[in-house]
C-alpha cells in the first residue's frame, strides 16, 4: 500500500509536468480546448484569443472554469490510500518534488 502510495503521487507529478520534444504537454487533463490551442498559437499577443476557434465559435468562454474532474478522481484514490495506510498504522508521507524526481530515476 505504502508503494502504491508513492507510485500515485509520482503519476500525479509526471501528468502535471511531462513534456513531449516540441514542449507540449503530454497529458491534457484540465486545460479547456480554448487553452490548449492559445498555448500552440501565442506569439507575445493575447488579443488573439478572440480568434481562438473554441472561443469564436462560442463553444467554450474565458470565463468557464478549468476542467478539474481527472484531477480529483485521482486526489480522491490516493487519499482513500492514504486513509487505508492509516488504518494499518503506517504513517504515509507526501513526496516533495525531489523526492519524487529521485523516486522515477530508481524505477
Amino acid at each position: 500500500m505504502q508503494r502504491l502510495y508513492e507510485y500515485l503521487q509520482v503519476i500525479r507529478w509526471k501528468i502535471r509536468t511531462n513534456k513531449d520534444k516540441k514542449g507540449d504537454y503530454l497529458f491534457n487533463t484540465w486545460q479547456n480546448n480554448w487553452q490548449i490551442e492559445l498555448e500552440k498559437k501565442y506569439i507575445n499577443d493575447y488579443n488573439i484569443i478572440n480568434n481562438l476557434e473554441y472561443i469564436k465559435s462560442k463553444k467554450e468562454s474565458i470565463y468557464e472554469h478549468s476542467n478539474f474532474s481527472f484531477e480529483i478522481v485521482l486526489s480522491k484514490i490516493i487519499t482513500n490510500v492514504e486513509h487505508s495506510l492509516r488504518k494499518i498504522n503506517v504513517e504515509p508521507y507526501e513526496m516533495g518534488f525531489s523526492a519524487i524526481k529521485s523516486f522515477v530515476f530508481i524505477i
